[in-house]
């Protein structure tokens, strides 16, 4: 099975470090998947030595797309709205700051992708937030409704629908940025997926995508954690920021750690909060 990444990188390597935790999880538990690392013409990981080394030990394909997108974050989301493109097979996409626990390959899905829901919210929890709902009124797009699926972990089929599908959100993307509107790849996406006649998503179980943010009590459950990066600046209370700054600090990349998280399935620093409560979520 193909496991694709997009990591697009400027002066800091901190999207470098997550790709790299992930992927190396990823090969613990499944050693004949191709991972498959897109990079745009702007990123230069030999930058980083210690990182890419150890991304290169992991006998990972990269590939290098041009998106003409100086900003790190544009390029990023232009890389993702063309996966299909990336890879003639079907395919896991994986974020970077994704920890897949288990071995994925033999996951089937009836639909064209399987996704997860956005923050693993139930139907009678959600509710596009306003900053959404105002782009969608903007750019006179449809507000989507439930089940509005996260685009961090998805299984793709490779399919004519598909490819169809991705072209239509990279061209929903584009249109916005075009108008001054700043999006992320998700909006553009699930609109697609609203508007599309053609394509069916498969709703995976929450735990290959549990964004234990907004939902902790998936923790113990996981099949792939999905941290979001954005936190890791304002709480460092996860396995991840302990990796991160170990490799930030010291050029290590912690085994043991990585090796204690796929045993225990816990991903809670000890003494934090979470990590209380972890055992008896367990229970429960």
């Amino acid at each position: 099975m193909n496991y694709i990444y997009v990591l697009t990188l400027r002066n800091d390597c901190l999207f470098l470090q997550l790709t790299l935790i992930s992927a190396t999880l990823l090969r613990k538990k499944n050693k004949s998947a191709t991972i498959i690392i897109a990079i745009d013409e702007f990123t230069e990981l030999s930058r980083f030595p210690v990182e890419h080394t150890l991304l290169l030990n992991l006998n990972v394909e990269i590939v290098t797309i041009q998106t003409f997108q100086s900003d790190c974050i544009k390029s990023s989301r232009f890389l993702k709205l063309l996966l299909p493109t990336i890879s003639d097979d079907n395919f896991w996409f994986l974020d970077s700051d994704t920890l897949p626990l288990v071995n994925i390959d033999n996951v089937n899905i009836t639909g064209h992708i399987g996704m997860v829901r956005d923050e693993n919210k139930d139907k009678s929890d959600f509710g596009l937030n306003d900053s959404n709902v105002a782009k969608c009124n903007a750019m006179k797009w449809p507000v989507p409704r439930y089940p509005y699926y996260n685009t961090g972990v998805m299984l793709v089929r490779n399919t004519s629908e598909v490819r169809e599908l991705f072209s239509q959100a990279h061209k929903l993307w584009l249109s916005a940025c075009s108008s001054g509107i700043v999006y992320g790849d998700q909006l553009p996406f699930n609109t697609a997926i609203a508007t599309s006649s053609n394509i069916n998503i498969s709703l995976l179980d929450d735990t290959y995508n549990a964004q234990i943010r907004p939902a902790p009590w998936l923790a113990s459950r996981a099949k792939v954690l999905h941290i979001y990066s954005g936190s890791l600046t304002k709480r460092k209370d996860t396995v991840l920021h302990a990796l991160v700054s170990d490799l930030r600090d010291n050029g290590i990349l912690r085994h043991d750690l990585l090796d204690r998280l796929l045993s225990k399935k816990n991903p809670w620093l000890k003494n934090s909060w979470q990590a209380v409560l972890f055992p008896i979520r367990k229970i429960f």
